[in-house]
């Protein structure tokens, strides 16, 4: 391992990586037991929410466009940080607990833990540039932003953070391995940043010239509203991605730069990583809470019903005299659209509708 790690420390030697045995204290019990149940909860949470995001997004054609597809990218590694990398977790702290040491665990684990990481904070990172491009240059928004470059560009991110990610076990130092990281994020960091504090700008003047408008009894351009909120909830994503791996990517740095010790490691960097575990349950939260449309799309998928049955009741009036009098097909007419009752007589709401006729 890199950083140094004293000859009194209990350590064992997993591939690249040189770990302290688990010390056994009370704390280090303690802090395990309880970051492993938080787990538990937040991988259930993460895996089910980044689910139905995607089924949303692959069942909803009106979600399909080009900003969403990197929303999805986003997604795909919150749902391996759930699936994977929160079980992976759980494992090596209860084989820690156990008394047993895995190398194959603690190695799968840092692995997949460094590469979904980094897969955010770049994917995050094409967010605000997707959103820079359709603010400030809308009008060249479609020629820039083409389907076929969108997927090569999350392809290559991908691919380019994959390499880096498996590196490692080609013999390079960990000291090296985690300065590229470092010097990856920081720049993710950066430019995220940067574009940010010029869409936020933009976004104010947009606010002051709407009202303005209004008090001038101007209707101003919904596209223009649109792309505001837009930006404000990939800004929503970025603050929360910022204070969920801040903390870990700090005791990263003092370990990468002073070395491990057991409390570090076991009393201090599991409640980091759980942080940044929750970042991966966070962002579809942010998504349906931000846009409607992810929204109704994502209670389509969850039950596909009681949509039908909303959409019916809010896009055209019931006709009750159809229903009283039974009728099987619904063509649409001037005053409303009839019911069909298959597949619906049966449904406790249809009897309460029919027992409520029945008594007039």
């Amino acid at each position: 391992m890199t950083s140094t790690v004293t000859e009194e420390m209990d350590v064992i030697s997993c591939s690249f990586q040189v770990v302290i045995r688990f010390p056994h204290t009370m704390s280090a019990r303690v802090t395990a037991i309880i970051t492993c149940l938080i787990s538990t909860l937040g991988l259930m949470t993460s895996v089910s929410c980044n689910t139905l995001f995607i089924l949303a997004f692959v069942r909803t054609r009106e979600l399909r466009t080009y900003a969403n597809l990197f929303l999805v990218s986003l997604s795909c590694t919150d749902f391996l940080v759930g699936s994977i990398v929160e079980p992976l977790y759980i494992a090596r702290q209860a084989l820690a607990l156990s008394g047993t040491d895995d190398c194959g665990v603690w190695v799968a684990y840092l692995t997949m833990a460094l590469f979904c990481t980094g897969a955010s904070f770049l994917n995050l990172t094409l967010l605000s540039c997707e959103r820079y491009v359709a603010i400030f240059s809308p009008m060249n928004y479609m020629r820039l932003v083409t389907k076929p470059r969108v997927l090569s560009i999350i392809g290559g991110v991908w691919l380019a953070w994959v390499t880096l990610t498996c590196v490692r076990f080609a013999g390079i130092p960990n000291r090296i391995v985690y300065l590229i990281c470092f010097a990856v994020i920081g720049s993710c960091y950066a430019i995220t940043a940067f574009v940010y504090f010029f869409i936020f700008r933009e976004a104010r003047r947009h606010h002051r010239q709407i009202v303005s408008e209004q008090r001038n009894y101007v209707t101003h351009s919904p596209s223009a509203a649109r792309e505001t909120k837009l930006a404000k909830t990939m800004a929503y994503i970025f603050g929360a991605l910022l204070i969920c791996y801040t903390p870990g990517m700090a005791i990263l740095l003092i370990r990468t730069i002073k070395g491990d010790t057991p409390q570090l490691l076991y009393n201090f960097y599991p409640w980091a990583e759980n942080l940044i575990f929750l970042n991966s349950s966070l962002n579809p939260i942010i998504y349906c809470w931000r846009n409607r449309e992810i929204r109704r799309a994502v209670f389509r998928v969850i039950n596909p019903l009681t949509s039908q049955i909303c959409h019916r009741s809010i896009g055209s009036p019931i006709n009750v005299g159809y229903i009283a009098e039974g009728r099987t097909k619904s063509p649409k007419t001037e005053h409303g659209t009839w019911i069909t009752r298959t597949g619906a007589q049966d449904s406790p709401v249809m009897k309460d509708i029919e027992s409520f006729i029945s008594s007039l």
